[in-house]
């Protein structure tokens, strides 16, 4: 399909013709002022501006009425109720997303993230109403965000001892326990003989009585089996050898049990209630243990059909290994994969720790990079799809759009139910999202909706961040006024 095509279609279509006349204008408005770096720079100075001078519950008002009505869901359970409804009533399936995590000016307390944990399980308690619907959900809401730092460290840390006892090579299969042990005592000169092999035998369930060089450990094995925190108590949360590294004291543990029974219990209920669940991707130095505590809950909630869903974000460098792992793993635990594919929300801030710390970024060099990687990772997961498989291409670039259409032709994947879905964000992508719907593909729209004091702060962040997503706001603009033009000519 061709980007000509793809245009004619959003015309043909009128992908605006339900708004009112003021939900249209004030849309144009808004539309417009996303395109100004100025505005989307400033935003949070003038947010907080606003706030001071009319008071936080009249400016709140208004931008609930005007940049909230573009680009969420309000601020109840009642708000989001109606454009859910109205989603699902055009038969739109909808990714319910109550906005709430922890950033550098606020940790939720412990009242918080239990308030968030019921917030979570309403939110799918609403998406079960209609068939499709879904969640989507952020780990930093549920857990102290220092102590996921900590965790993150070590969970990262054991991950690269593989490499460390490779010497890097990342063509190497396999390392030695020797190997392993050494780059352990490296890192911990006082670590046993014995406590290392208890480690292996317990971890790994290999029956061993010494430390050699021609006994050995995939690099497979070792991703599958590395998780410094166990969900399961009766395994014990921690092991010793781990405990040796960590040092992690009573509050942490206490921390870590209690985030992952918050995240149990949304789970276990999206589960019976047959609601999926899409974890959202953070920054890298908590995304480790985001993956390790997602990957368990896989094991535990994904053996039929994949409610768990885990997001990649594929302006990584490493977000190409951890594809070809994730469909290895599926297929060795003989479970359907899905997952969730981003470019990234995280780019500024990303680039910026990493020249502080003066190492390299983890980002790739260019967005054409990032666009190239994106595409080639969706071929591949295309390629491995199974019946039950799942792969979400949360994209508002036409481009890997029109890429993915013609994947999804040539491949003779079913539009409908072919395991392929897209996915936009309410305000963005609008004419994305009902093109796709009309032309028959399996198409989401993603709603925010929470407070306006969490909301804005969450809202204005991405805006910053995500500057190629907002510049697909200009052809929207185009067919905004192109819905008003053609009303003022049928009068």
């Amino acid at each position: 399909m061709s980007q000509i095509e793809l245009e004619k279609g959003y015309v043909a279509s009128r992908v605006y013709q339900d708004k009112s006349m003021g939900e249209l204008v004030n849309q144009i408005i808004v539309n417009t002022a996303v395109q100004s770096p100025l505005l989307v720079d400033n935003s949070d100075l003038m947010y907080n501006a606003t706030k001071t001078i009319l008071g936080k519950t009249l400016s709140g008002f208004l931008v609930k009425k005007t940049v909230g009505r573009v680009f969420t869901g309000g601020s109840t359970f009642e708000d989001v109720l109606v454009p859910t409804k109205a989603y699902n009533q055009r038969g739109i399936p909808v990714f319910l997303d109550y906005v709430a995590e922890a950033t550098a000016e606020h940790i939720p307390t412990e009242e918080e993230m239990d308030y968030f944990t019921e917030c979570f399980c309403k939110s799918a308690e609403i998406a079960a109403q209609h068939k499709g619907n879904g969640i989507s959900i952020k780990f930093t809401a549920l857990v102290d965000y220092n102590t996921l730092k900590k965790t993150n460290a070590v969970q990262q840390q054991f991950l690269d001892f593989f490499d460390d006892a490779v010497n890097h090579n990342a063509e190497a299969k396999e390392a030695s326990l020797e190997a392993l042990f050494n780059a352990m005592k490296k890192k911990n000169p006082n670590l046993e003989k014995q406590a290392f092999l208890d480690y292996i035998k317990q971890i790994f369930r290999r029956d061993v009585n010494d430390i050699t060089a021609d006994q050995k450990i995939s690099r497979f094995d070792w991703r599958l089996n590395t998780h410094i925190f166990n969900i399961s108590p009766e395994m014990g949360h921690v092991s010793p050898l781990v405990q040796s590294f960590a040092k992690l004291d009573d509050r942490d543990m206490k921390e870590m049990k209690r985030f992952t029974e918050r995240l149990d219990k949304i789970f276990s209920t999206s589960r019976k209630l047959n609601v999926e669940v899409l974890c959202d991707a953070e920054q890298t130095y908590v995304q480790a243990m985001i993956d390790s505590i997602t990957e368990q809950f896989g094991f535990k909630y994904n053996n039929d059909t994949p409610i768990v869903i885990n997001t990649v974000q594929n302006y990584l460098k490493a977000s190409k290994s951890r594809v070809l792992f994730e469909v290895e793993k599926c297929e060795k635990l003989k479970q359907p994969f899905a997952l969730k594919m981003v470019r990234g929300a995280y780019m500024v801030e990303e680039n910026r720790l990493a020249k502080e710390a003066g190492r390299p970024s983890p980002i790739l060099e260019s967005l054409q990079q990032t666009h190239n990687n994106y595409d080639s990772n969706l071929e591949y997961l295309m390629n491995k799809l199974d019946k039950k498989s799942q792969i979400y291409v949360c994209s508002h670039n036409e481009q890997s759009i029109l890429k993915t259409i013609d994947m999804i032709e040539s491949k003779g994947i079913s539009r409908s139910n072919g395991g392929v879905k897209f996915a936009q964000l309410m305000g963005l992508g609008e004419h994305l999202t009902i093109y796709l719907h009309t032309m028959g593909f399996n198409v989401y729209k993603y709603i925010a909706f929470g407070p306006t004091d969490i909301m804005m702060p969450f809202l204005i962040r991405r805006a910053q961040e995500s500057r190629q997503m907002l510049a697909g706001s200009r052809l929207q603009g185009k067919l905004l006024k192109k819905e008003l033009k053609s009303r003022f000519l049928n009068k």
